[in-house]
């Protein structure tokens, strides 16, 4: 029996996989909604024009694609309580990947590595590790409240053309961005250690608040049009932005208690917007910054 390759499904069985195991290619989206499921399978299947959505199975414990290579789509899993497993070796091509809502997953693992994608966010999962993320450029990357992951990083990435928002994970997650020379806006909350070495140029905002690191260096950036803050990092001591030169929202250094010299901009010229520096300082310069003192507070 011929089966057809098209077409929206709505997945209740095993089975109802099964029945697609000769299409190599399938155009329509895939839903597998509140099923008996114990063990999914989608095999035979390389490529999916469409998305793929496992939402809400209380029963599943393992996901298995073998032979996906790519989702020109979605793929989105929430909810899936009991959920231990999910393999994907071949598949390094998506839009979008979207997992949410899984206290008892501990892995996600991209074998081939994920070389190609547009949107990646992580929520509310017990992860201990993301392996394979070597895609060279993103638009929107989230990493939030996955309280036992310690180490992310992206050793390939060097462009996010929109955001990236990295909060309320394990208080010992470290974050590598060697290779990120270009991000639109950026988030980093909650965080033991951030790599940003290659980080040049900043299109909007930039902020680093309530992190556990007692140094934060960011050798290459020189320009960022919005605003750079830094808040509540509560251990410190050591800041260097030696390459910075404009600044086009405000600087805003404030509640960093261990914090207690500001060195670290030698050659910022210009700040288009407020400059709010807040603390015990013993010492602060901006050599190369004109007309500066009105929005300086030390407390």
């Amino acid at each position: 029996m011929k089966v057809d390759c098209n077409g929206d499904l709505e997945i209740k069985t095993q089975e109802d996989f099964d029945q697609l195991k000769t299409c190599r290619i399938y155009t329509g989206n895939i839903v597998v909604d509140r099923t008996g499921i114990v063990e999914m399978s989608l095999r035979g299947v390389e490529l999916l024009e469409g998305n793929l959505v496992i939402h809400s199975n209380e029963a599943l414990q393992k996901v298995d694609l073998p032979n996906m290579q790519a989702i020109n789509g979605q793929l989105r899993m929430s909810n899936n309580k009991i959920l231990r497993s999910v393999l994907m070796p071949s598949l390094s091509i998506l839009r979008q990947f979207e997992i949410s809502v899984h206290p008892n997953l501990k892995e996600l693992s991209f074998p081939a590595g994920l070389h190609q994608i547009e949107q990646f966010s992580v929520t509310d999962t017990t992860l201990t590790s993301i392996e394979g993320m070597s895609m060279p450029r993103i638009k929107t990357l989230t990493i939030t409240n996955n309280k036992y992951l310690k180490q992310f990083s992206a050793p390939n990435l060097n462009r996010i053309m929109s955001s990236v928002t990295i909060s309320a994970n394990s208080p010992s997650l470290v974050v590598g961005f060697d290779k990120l020379q270009e991000l639109d806006v950026g988030t980093f909350r909650n965080l033991a250690g951030v790599s940003l070495k290659g980080l040049t140029m900043v299109s909007g905002d930039i902020s680093f608040v309530s992190n556990g690191f007692d140094k934060l260096s960011l050798p290459a950036m020189k320009r960022v049009v919005g605003t750079l803050t830094l808040s509540d990092n509560k251990k410190l001591k050591q800041l260097s932005v030696p390459e910075l030169a404009f600044l086009g929202g405000a600087l805003s250094v404030v509640s960093n208690l261990e914090l207690t010299s500001i060195d670290a901009f030698p050659k910022l010229e210009e700040i288009d917007g407020s400059l709010d520096v807040a603390g015990a300082f013993h010492e602060l310069r901006f050599p190369v910054l004109a007309d500066a003192s009105e929005s300086i507070q030390c407390l």
